[in-house]
């Protein structure tokens, strides 16, 4: 973990990862063949397999977490509560992946 953070950055990368859903894959694992595979379940690529997700179960399980003592940014509220979300989300992680 060492090799992606700046050596004073801990802090900030504490609050990162306590402020994430704790399902988020992070964005290295995309470019595991094996990790794809069980993420595309059977798609051939991202796109397909974020048009499965429904938009408002995303909207009520981040609902849940704040509702549950769990903060989550306001950036990452705002972003995620755009129209575009699936979209940009689908467009970022084919990015990584390639």
């Amino acid at each position: 973990m060492r090799s992606y953070r700046k050596k004073n950055g801990f802090q900030a990368m504490e609050r990162m990862l306590k402020t994430i859903c704790e399902d988020t894959p992070l964005v290295m694992n995309l470019k595991n063949e094996d990790f794809m595979k069980v993420l595309l379940a059977g798609k051939s690529n991202l796109p397909q397999r974020f048009a499965d997700i429904d938009p408002n179960t995303v909207r009520r399980q981040m609902s849940r977490s704040t509702q549950q003592d769990k903060t989550a940014s306001a950036r990452l509220r705002k972003v995620v509560n755009a129209p575009t979300f699936l979209q940009t989300l689908s467009s970022l992680a084919t990015r990584k992946a390639s």
